[in-house]
């Protein structure tokens, strides 16, 4: 069964990255403020899938945790292969993209001066400026290993709850 998540999670992880190549050549910016939450729609809808697979596999029952190994490695893989992809196309395709990325988030600061106060905007300010937006390859991983926890394991026990269906006969 673990085969359909491996699948999906391949399948999964190409779909974001052409998607994302699109959005790229269209508005480089808006691949920064919002390729994540265009991956995470993709991951979505491919881990339902192989939990439906695998349910369907298992001839219509499956428990909750025989269904939540293949929704999970789809999103596992997924992830793992866009990481990959944005570390490539951060590092070596267009570097500029850290720009754009710092500039988002120095915008963003400035709209919280309201709650963090301007001492709390330039201290952020400073500490971005200092520490760059450099996305290195241990980066990518920790960020990709934080990335499995919120929300990939949120998204998989969800989804796993909903296509879980065993035997209400059974003892």
């Amino acid at each position: 069964m673990n085969n359909k998540g491996f699948s999906n999670g391949l399948i999964a992880g190409l779909i974001t990255i052409i998607l994302l190549l699109v959005i790229y050549f269209i508005h480089p910016e808006s691949l920064v403020k919002y390729g994540a939450y265009l991956g995470y729609v993709i991951f979505l809808i491919f881990m339902y899938k192989s939990g439906k697979e695998a349910r369907d596999e298992a001839g219509g029952l499956i428990s909750f945790g025989t269904v939540l190994g293949p929704i999970f490695l789809t999103f596992v893989l997924g992830s793992l292969i866009v990481t990959l992809f944005n570390y490539i196309l951060y590092n070596f395709i267009d570097a500029s993209l850290s720009d754009i990325m710092m500039e988002i988030a120095m915008e963003q600061i400035e709209k919280m001066s309201g709650f963090i106060g301007e001492e709390g905007v330039e201290a952020a300010m400073e500490e971005i400026e200092n520490s760059g937006f450099q996305l290195t390859i241990g980066k990518s991983m920790l960020n990709w290993a934080f990335a499995l926890i919120i929300p990939g394991i949120i998204f998989a026990l969800i989804e796993a709850a909903i296509l879980k269906k065993e035997d209400k006969n059974a003892i």
